[in-house]
């Protein structure tokens, strides 16, 4: 991530060397994964109201942000950030709203997402059912071969109709693994 600061004119580089990438949820967004990790993935500036320090000099500043990936990672593995803490309320709250793992090719039977110019393949995605994180359940769902599976605790179940399967669309989905094609 660049970072460039308006009124000090400072321009200084955060790296970020994390093997899965954080994809915070909003209200306002399309509900497709790959909408929300390409627009996560730009030049952003920063609303009036938001300011930062420079590290460089200490300043206050209005800036803008400029995110990429360095390399297009083999396997990408995104964590969508469902939990926020509501002020009002004083509680962290979980975002139910759906999001569509991607578009689901009959040819390959994967889903498919574009990142930039590279398309990646869902692998497995991770559920959560629950109202907070350290609350609730845990259930896997695979891709193994051609066939999907869905995991929960001691048992494995062959899912039939995946396009209507929470692997495909859902408002528990916590982490998804993509893989390059």
């Amino acid at each position: 991530k660049i970072i460039k600061t308006y009124e000090c004119k400072h321009l200084y580089t955060e790296y970020e060397g994390h093997s899965m990438y954080e994809v915070q949820i909003n209200e306002n967004d399309t509900s497709t994964i790959e909408y929300m990790i390409n627009s996560s993935i730009s030049s952003k500036e920063m609303n009036n109201n938001e300011s930062a320090k420079c590290p460089k000099c200490n300043i206050n500043s209005k800036y803008s942000t400029k995110t990429f990936f360095m390399e297009i990672p083999k396997f990408l593995i995104v964590l969508l950030k469902r939990y926020r803490y509501n002020r009002n309320i004083e509680q962290i709250v979980k975002e139910n709203k759906e999001i569509e793992s991607g578009t689901y090719d009959r040819k390959s039977h994967n889903f498919i997402i574009k990142v930039n110019d590279t398309h990646y393949r869902l692998m497995s995605t991770v559920l959560h059912k629950g109202p907070l994180p350290n609350q609730g359940h845990y259930i896997s769902m695979i891709k193994k071969n051609e066939y999907y599976y869905q995991i929960n605790d001691h048992k494995v179940e062959k899912i039939d109709n995946i396009k209507t399967s929470p692997m495909h669309k859902s408002g528990d989905s916590y982490i998804l693994m993509y893989e390059k094609c």
